[in-house]
């Protein structure tokens, strides 16, 4: 129960983030994390992006972060599986 619990507060989060434009802040964020220059994160780079996010106070990214559920946040944002992330 605990777990399907966050897991949808997770997606519910993680939507908030991803499925409208991100803030300006975030936008900065995600391509401070995009190490290679190429416009999607691995999942290293997205557990960057997750962490510049929690040290400016996004509570989505201080849960993941807490929680270690990386990969459950990785496979949300990673709509085709391609393993990679894209704004």
């Amino acid at each position: 129960m605990l777990d399907a619990m966050k897991r949808a507060f997770l997606i519910a989060l993680l939507l908030l983030l991803y499925a409208a434009h991100p803030a300006r802040a975030d936008a900065g964020a995600f391509h401070a994390s995009d190490i290679d220059g190429s416009g999607s994160l691995s999942f290293q780079e997205f557990t960057t992006l997750v962490g510049h996010m929690a040290s400016s106070g996004r509570r989505i990214a201080v849960y993941v972060q807490r929680t270690g559920l990386y990969g459950i946040a990785f496979g949300r944002v990673d709509r085709n599986g391609d393993g990679l992330a894209t704004p």
